[in-house]
């Protein structure tokens, strides 16, 4: 089932499946990654409670091991509204449905307006012990008018540290950059490794430009400990990715508490964020 909720020109539409936010229009002009097999069948997945690969696709906790999908299994899974107006729609899931060791509830919201939307999201954990999860964005923009990537450029008003790579299995190595910087600018190769993955240093807004036509992408409130940025060679769109929490890295065991690249969520609390997209 697909949900929509519109604002003044624009309309937003997401998919029961994943929460996923499959289209967004404004004027009739569509601005996301219209999902098709050639390039990538996704277009704004969540990704919860893991983010990429885990390493040996498992974890251990107490004792026991758990296997984790990449991206985690939200992604693949029917979400439940939990309330819904003209403008603003709310769903929520629950961990507790799956065979994974922590009892946490996501609530995430939406909120168009015209050609900004606000996403909010709520992780609470309902153990009487700490708990650990990952939680990151992924949504795909479409070129316009055969826009190319290396057109593209980020500036922020913090800095981003790396980028780390990957390795064949999807984990991540040392950055060979330990550097920060302010600015990007991409190339046609930029993601011949994968993904673009960096550190989030005092980062709560960004904006990716496009130096031909001037259109702006922007990010304000970011709270995130990582940004990264992806798209398969050659594709028409290019993914802007928050992220708490990261791909499991090289030198890591599998131990979920000893995992650096996992948040902890003390017993009976709640994580909240907010941030908000402008096209």
């Amino acid at each position: 089932m697909t949900y929509s909720i519109t604002s003044k020109d624009s309309e937003l539409k997401i998919s029961e499946k994943g929460a996923e936010i499959i289209s967004w229009k404004i004027s009739d002009v569509e601005y996301i990654w219209q999902k098709n097999s050639k390039w990538w069948n996704k277009s704004s997945p969540i990704l919860f409670p893991s983010i990429g690969f885990t390493k040996n696709n498992t974890f251990i906790h107490k004792g026991k091991q758990y296997e984790m999908p990449k991206h985690g299994f939200l992604k693949d899974s029917k979400i439940k509204v939990q309330q819904k107006s003209e403008d603003t729609i709310a769903f929520r899931f629950k961990t507790c449905e799956f065979n994974y060791p922590f009892n946490l509830t996501l609530d995430l919201e939406y909120k168009l307006k015209n050609r900004s939307l606000q996403i909010t999201h709520t992780v609470e954990n309902h153990d009487n012990s700490v708990a650990y999860y990952k939680l990151g964005y992924h949504p795909a923009f479409s070129f316009l008018h055969d826009e190319k990537l290396e057109q593209w450029e980020i500036s922020t008003n913090g800095s981003l540290k790396g980028p780390f790579q990957m390795n064949e299995n999807g984990l991540l190595k040392k950055s060979n950059n330990p550097g920060e910087m302010k600015f990007f600018r991409f190339q046609p190769e930029s993601f011949a490794n994968d993904a673009l993955i960096f550190g989030a240093n005092k980062l709560s807004s960004m904006e990716l430009k496009n130096r031909k036509t001037g259109r702006c992408i922007k990010f304000e409130g970011l709270d995130f400990r990582n940004l990264a940025f992806w798209a398969p060679s050659g594709a028409p769109f290019i993914c802007i990715e928050p992220w708490d929490g990261s791909p499991d890295f090289v030198n890591t065991n599998e131990l979920i508490m000893n995992k650096k690249s996992a948040l902890n969520i003390p017993a009976n609390q709640t994580h909240r964020k907010s941030f908000t997209i402008y096209l």
